[in-house]
């Protein structure tokens, strides 16, 4: 009896012993907060067989800082060698100190060609025409309700970009405070062309209706945080803003109307509540040919 009691004692302690770091193990893989890349390819009949056309698309930093002077983060960009840099909003916070932001943008430019549109929380601290100036003198564009056609690797794209829609509580603009809605400022891409592919950088997912209305073959977006909580297989997001909980565009690719939105899980950190299966990423979209 005692040899069988000491038997059971060892194998319980091994089960124990295996449970425990299974849980370990778990944790590790849930909490994880290192850099990872994420790719989306998209396929277009505007783009001819062969060519690529790839952006890297940031968002949501809110300032935060990675490692010395934002030099991780800066080379995870660089090593993914785009064509351009979308930014996405909210790459700099109203609450959080402002240096990270500032090293971001004086340097990520020198990686690729840069575009940026607003998010809220530039408009929240008040300082968002300081920001896009800001943005401008490191040498990035600045698409506030505005586009650029550019051609890279033969694929002619045209590049717009909305403002975020709090821009409405903030402006001294006539032509916007004349707006009933702001997703009226969509008006302006009325009549985009089949010549180019149709990129917007817009920072709030949740208005996809309003960006299906227009001739936008892609669509960039982030604010969402990919609903900082997630569990894999069951739930892509625990709650987003202006979504709340169980949001439908907490993060990742969304298809409808032969429009393509990819919408980024972002880069930050909020300080009360962790981020859960749901590490920062830098989002890798590569516009290709249907062949």
């Amino acid at each position: 009896m005692g040899r069988v009691s000491k038997h059971i004692n060892r194998h319980w302690r091994v089960w124990c012993g295996v449970m425990i770091a299974a849980v370990i193990m778990l944790g590790v893989w849930a909490f994880y907060t290192g850099l990872v890349v994420r790719q989306y390819e998209v396929q277009s009949e505007k783009v001819s067989d062969g060519a690529r056309v790839r952006i890297v698309l940031i968002a949501d930093l809110h300032s935060h800082v990675y490692g010395d002077d934002q030099q991780p983060l800066l080379d995870k960009i660089a090593a993914q060698q785009p064509d351009l840099i979308a930014l996405a909003g909210d790459i700099v916070d109203d609450n959080e100190a402002q240096d990270g932001a500032w090293t971001f943008l004086r340097k990520v430019s020198a990686i690729a060609p840069a575009y940026f549109v607003s998010g809220n929380h530039e408009y929240w601290s008040g300082k968002c025409d300081a920001i896009k100036q800001m943005a401008q003198d490191c040498g990035i564009t600045v698409l506030s309700n505005a586009r650029e056609t550019v051609s890279i690797n033969g694929v002619a794209l045209c590049l717009c970009g909305i403002d975020d829609p709090d821009v409405m509580k903030y402006t001294d603009d006539p032509a916007l405070l004349a707006m009933d809605d702001a997703d009226e400022m969509l008006e302006r891409f009325d009549d985009l062309g089949d010549d180019a592919v149709n990129v917007l950088l817009a920072h709030r997912p949740e208005h996809v209706d309003a960006y299906r209305q227009y001739d936008f073959d892609v669509v960039l977006s982030g604010h969402a945080h990919g609903g900082q909580i997630r569990v894999p297989l069951l739930l892509n997001g625990l709650f987003a803003p202006c979504q709340g909980f169980f949001p439908e565009y907490a993060g990742g690719r969304y298809e409808q109307d032969g429009q393509t939105m990819i919408v980024s899980r972002g880069l930050s950190f909020n300080r009360y509540v962790p981020r859960v299966w749901n590490p920062p990423e830098v989002v890798v979209v590569d516009i290709v040919g249907e062949g």
